[in-house]
């Protein structure tokens, strides 16, 4: 038997700040940088043999897709559990897989809300990413097999509005999760700056401000991201 884990592309609605154009397309059109990713998609639909059981598709965004949509309606007959990692903004009805009486696992990658959200994840709008998990909890309240959780990468951007967030998880009965970055250091929140500064001591668990002024660097970071996207982080985030 065979786990499959895939990445079909990096085609994707979204440029989000901790992202980078090999995993979104949208990104690197806006960074004017050339998509490289080669279209492998016969290759790719190829690997679903009788012999996969598990599938977990990631890469852009799978409900964006056009290849990945095509992989969710081409899955294995012998298929047992599927995990899909995807930005909620794109609705997916899942009933004809969950049917079949395979476990589905979606994971929301969310890191704010309302406007927080639209920043770090920009262009995506909260409201509609919100009505697409009111509408995923209804059909999670039919199916026991479909699990939703939310994966929080924490950040200078969202720091401030941790508790909000797991609240709203908490409110939506979804499992909560969060990240560390892996690189966009400017982001990181042990610097001290006007973002990390009003959530230290607050912020129970993470070690917040705790580290030297990055205020420039990040000021660097943010308008030069700004710049590609033609918006401004003052319109969306809470400064002091």
């Amino acid at each position: 038997y065979v786990y499959l884990e895939m990445a079909p592309n990096n085609i994707c609605n979204a440029a989000c700040q901790t992202c980078h154009p090999s995993n979104s397309s949208t990104l690197a059109k806006h960074f004017g940088i050339k998509n490289r990713i080669k279209k492998n998609d016969q290759a790719i639909l190829n690997l679903l043999t009788d012999r996969v059981v598990a599938l977990d598709i990631s890469g852009g965004d799978p409900l964006y897709s056009k290849l990945s949509l095509e992989v969710l309606n081409s899955l294995p007959k012998n298929l047992k559990f599927l995990r899909i990692n995807t930005n909620g903004s794109n609705y997916f009805d899942f009933t004809p897989i969950l049917e079949k009486d395979i476990v589905c696992d979606i994971t929301l990658s969310i890191d704010g809300l309302g406007r927080i959200f639209e920043y770090a994840r920009w262009p995506l709008k909260f409201d509609q990413v919100d009505a697409n998990i009111k509408r995923w909890m209804e059909l999670k309240a039919k199916y026991p097999s479909f699990r939703i959780g939310i994966n929080c990468v924490v950040s200078a951007l969202n720091i401030q509005q941790l508790p909000q967030i797991q609240q709203y998880a908490k409110n939506n009965d979804i499992g909560l999760y969060f990240s560390h970055l892996t690189n966009n250091d400017e982001l990181n929140i042990r610097y001290s700056n006007f973002l990390t500064v009003p959530a230290k001591d607050k912020i129970p668990n993470f070690e917040v401000a705790v580290d030297r002024d990055n205020t420039d660097e990040l000021l660097a970071y943010l308008q030069n991201n700004d710049k590609y996207r033609k918006i401004s982080f003052k319109d969306y985030l809470k400064t002091v």
